[in-house]
């Protein structure tokens, strides 16, 4: 495994110790958090970080993505599940090298990397908010008023009408 990975998947006691991170680390951290299942495909991840991305199209100018904005994307509150200390994942995501195999964490890393250098296309749509299929009986509030553009085998991804296409 790469030094960087191992770097970016070291032990930290709160989510403010994931600032310091580089782009690509703390959306590592976010793909572990909310997509490292062994049933969850690498496009589905790279999905996933695609719409983390897509984010960024309302949050910052036009190609201007820093680190100020990954880490403001990924950790504004109630944006995903595993910042939220009473979910499962939050602990995991503290230390992924310990929650999972190193192959799980390099998995993500290595989609990470690929959803911030831009070689990873974006198949969705241009979706910024996606949900567990597992939530299909009872869907979050605001899938009700965004577009649907993508679905797979375990997430549906939807478009606001802040991303303008």
């Amino acid at each position: 495994m790469l030094q960087r990975y191992l770097d970016w998947g070291q032990a930290v006691r709160t989510l403010d110790d994931l600032r310091t991170l580089p782009p690509e680390g703390i959306l590592a951290r976010c793909l572990f958090g909310e997509a490292r299942a062994s049933t969850v495909s690498a496009d589905e991840r790279g999905k996933v970080g695609c719409v983390i991305r897509n984010r960024g199209k309302w949050w910052v100018p036009k190609n201007q993505l820093t680190l100020r904005s990954w880490v403001g994307i990924i950790l504004q509150p109630k944006q995903f599940s595993w910042t939220l200390t009473s979910d499962p994942n939050y602990l995991k995501v503290l230390d992924p090298m310990k929650a999972e195999l190193p192959a799980v964490w390099e998995g993500c890393c290595i989609i990470a990397e690929g959803v911030v250098k831009g070689t990873i296309a974006d198949t969705t749509s241009n979706a910024d908010h996606y949900y567990d299929k597992s939530m299909d009986r009872h869907p979050p509030y605001w899938a009700a008023s965004m577009k649907p553009t993508v679905r797979t085998e375990h997430y549906r991804f939807f478009r606001s009408d802040r991303v303008k296409v």
